[in-house]
């Protein structure tokens, strides 16, 4: 399996399975982010950039796999937006995903952080990593 690609349905996977995601986005989570024609369909989570950093694993690479994640909302605040992804990042810290030829070391949170641009939809990113066989 390609490990990038694994990653994104991993966590999609996690957070489609949260009821708290659930609670707050319904079903809706994506790979990509809906266009704006969509926009009436807010809140949502979205999957964002995915990039790779070889690592030297002795005999073989291993892959840093960072996964950008959006979460969303139409509201005013940035409150919903930020409620949404705490969530989000609850359901998907510190997990093992189950895989274990693909997936060497649980999924970390590297990191967070919001753009807020008045009278647009308020975003808020986290992003995922995990260690990973070269697939």
């Amino acid at each position: 399996m390609i490990p990038e690609l694994a990653l994104r349905d991993g966590v999609m996977e996690l957070l489609r399975a949260s009821p708290e995601v659930a609670a707050l986005v319904q079903d809706k989570v994506f790979d990509g982010v809906p266009s704006d024609n969509d926009a009436a369909e807010l809140p949502w989570i979205a999957m964002g950039p995915i990039s790779s950093r070889p690592v030297d694993a002795g005999e073989a690479y291993g892959w840093i796999v960072t996964l950008k994640v959006f979460a969303e909302s139409a509201d005013f605040d940035r409150t919903p937006a930020w409620t949404i992804a705490r969530a989000a990042i609850a359901a998907v810290a510190k997990v093992q995903l189950p895989d274990g030829d693909v997936f060497l070391d649980e999924l970390k949170i590297n990191g967070a952080g919001d753009v807020i641009d008045p009278g647009a939809i308020k975003t808020v990113w986290f992003d995922v990593a995990c260690l990973m066989a070269a697939g």
